[in-house]
C-alpha cells in the first residue's frame, strides 16, 4: 500500500524533526555574562569609611577587591543554571569570613541561605538556580563580610554587596525543560516506530 507508507514515512519524518527541534531547544545552554564590580576598602570598626580612591585607610579591615559575577543572561524554565560570585582580592591583614547568598522569590536555589568561607585570593560561592515560572526572575545576591571567629550577626557583619540581577524566562514551545525533554524521547520512539513500519512494508 504505497500510500499507507508514504504516510507513515511523511509522519515520521515529522515526528523525528519535532523531536530533534524539542532536544535541542531543551540542551541549547544559555548564554553567560561576567559583571564586575569594584568594592572599595573599608573598615570594621568605623562603618562607612570607604575612600573614593578606594586605596586602604590606616586601620582598614578590609582592602579594596573585585568581584565577578558569572550568570546566565537568561533561564530556562525547569532548567538548573549555575550561578557563580568570585573574588579577585588580596590576602587581608586579619582573619575575614565572607558570608553570600542569593535572595529571590522566583527561583529555586541551591544551596539556599547563606553560606560562608575565608576572604582572599580564589574565594568564591557558586549556586544552581532553577525558575519555575516566567517571563522574568529576579534575585539579590548578597556579599557580608566580618572578622574571623565572631558571630555571624547584624552587629558584627559588614555589607558589602547588594546586586539586585533580573533573568529572562524562556520556555520550549509552552513547555518546561523536562517536559520538553520527555516530549522529545516520545517522538523519537513514535517517528522511529512510524519510519520502521514504512521501511517493513517496503519490503513486502
Amino acid at each position: 500500500m504505497p500510500r499507507r507508507r508514504a504516510l507513515h514515512l511523511a509522519l515520521g519524518l515529522i515526528g523525528l524533526a519535532a523531536s530533534v527541534t524539542l532536544g535541542l531547544r531543551a540542551a541549547w545552554p544559555s548564554p553567560r555574562q561576567t559583571i564586575q564590580i569594584d568594592i572599595a576598602a573599608t573598615s570594621l570598626d568605623s562603618p562607612g569609611l570607604r575612600p573614593a580612591d578606594g586605596s586602604t585607610p590606616a586601620g582598614a579591615s578590609v582592602p579594596a577587591f573585585a568581584v565577578h559575577l558569572d550568570l546566565p543572561a537568561g533561564l530556562l524554565r525547569g532548567r538548573p543554571e549555575r550561578l557563580a560570585l568570585r573574588l579577585q582580592a588580596p590576602a587581608a591583614g586579619e582573619a575575614l569570613t565572607l558570608s553570600a547568598g542569593i535572595v529571590s522569590a522566583g527561583l529555586s536555589l541551591r544551596p539556599s541561605g547563606e553560606s560562608g568561607q575565608a576572604f582572599g585570593p580564589g574565594a568564591g560561592f557558586v549556586w544552581t538556580a532553577t525558575a519555575a515560572r516566567g517571563p522574568l526572575a529576579s534575585a539579590t545576591i548578597v556579599l557580608r563580610v566580618r572578622r574571623a571567629g565572631e558571630p555571624a550577626a547584624a552587629s558584627a557583619e559588614r555589607l558589602l554587596l547588594a546586586r539586585d540581577v533580573t533573568f529572562p524566562v524562556r520556555s520550549v514551545f509552552g513547555l518546561s525543560a523536562s517536559a520538553a525533554a520527555w516530549t522529545s524521547g516520545a517522538l523519537a520512539l513514535a517517528a522511529a516506530g512510524l519510519l520502521l513500519a514504512a521501511g517493513l512494508r517496503r519490503t513486502d
